[in-house]
């Protein structure tokens, strides 16, 4: 890409490179990747491209868990689609900005944010929009705990995704719905759940999001006191986290490593994970309520 002269494909190949080392969880990578971009783009007076620019590093930005430096950087995007009238990326950026508010622990702000990309996304009758806002809502569901809410727009995000090939928006959701399965105390069909999520995880080369669908599976174990491979999945994701540098996805493992070791009796192993897991959520800025609540 770099040997293409005119600005446009500059940038766009540099989006390519960051978008795929996004997807596998390479921040750095991601990183070297938009600074070149942004330096073209700058340079071009490409407004599209320095919003795209925005938007990725809000992203890696949550995946380190600096979530105030991630919801700025997705307000800037949200700022530079607004103004060029990109509504496609306008609801991209705000569908990760509900994660990162819900991250923050602003729940309210993250649920009237999902909604208003809601209605914007179904007034644009596009499917790809209508779907990452359906995942942002059930993002702020899920992060405030309304399980049966979470379900709902479960429901709903099944009927949108039906007989569609849209990997992304379904990656995501996999997630989510799962998790809200498991709080409902559906085990079964989270169990079903987690496991599509992890084969599209793999299948897409996610390592961040195959590190969430490990952990999941991990908690769904515990849920069915089949502790050793709930061990074994936590010790994957883990690993995963540490390797990626997801401070906030780490602590919140930590948290279910702590249930396991309460479980088999360590209180003083269980004390510790939790230790670590505060820390963390302190260092990322966002509050700290157990993930077994």
């Amino acid at each position: 890409c770099v040997l293409m002269p005119n600005d446009l494909l500059r940038a766009v190949g540099n989006e390519f490179l960051a978008e795929t080392a996004c997807l596998r969880g390479d921040w750095e990578a991601v990183l070297k990747a938009l600074r070149v971009e942004r330096v073209v783009a700058e340079r071009g007076h490409l407004g599209e491209r320095l919003a795209w620019v925005s938007a990725c590093e809000g992203v890696i930005l949550h995946g380190q868990g600096k979530l105030a430096a991630a919801n700025t950087a997705l307000e800037d995007a949200e700022t530079r689609s607004h103004r060029i009238q990109q509504d496609r990326l306008l609801v991209l950026a705000g569908s990760w900005r509900v994660l990162v508010l819900a991250d923050l622990g602003r729940a309210e702000e993250a649920e009237t944010l999902a909604l208003d990309l809601v209605e914007r996304a179904e007034a644009s009758g596009e499917l790809f929009q209508r779907a990452e806002a359906l995942r942002a809502l059930g993002t702020a569901y899920v992060r405030a705990r309304r399980w049966e809410a979470a379900l709902e727009a479960g429901e709903r995000m099944e009927a949108l995704l039906k007989n569609t090939e849209l990997a992304m928006p379904r990656l995501g959701w996999n997630g989510l719905y799962a998790e809200a399965l498991l709080r409902s105390g559906n085990a079964a069909e989270a169990a079903e759940r987690v496991d599509a999520y992890l084969d599209l995880a793999e299948t897409t080369g996610s390592d961040s999001e195959r590190g969430l669908a490990l952990r999941l599976r991990a908690e769904v174990a515990l849920a069915r006191s089949a502790f050793d491979p709930a061990e074994a999945d936590l010790e994957k994701a883990l690993e995963i986290h540490e390797t990626l540098g997801s401070r906030l996805e780490w602590g919140r493992s930590a948290e279910v490593a702590s249930r396991l070791a309460k479980i088999n009796g360590d209180l003083a192993g269980a004390r510790s994970w939790i230790a670590q897991a505060q820390a963390g959520y302190r260092e990322c800025g966002a509050p700290y309520e157990t993930s077994a609540s």
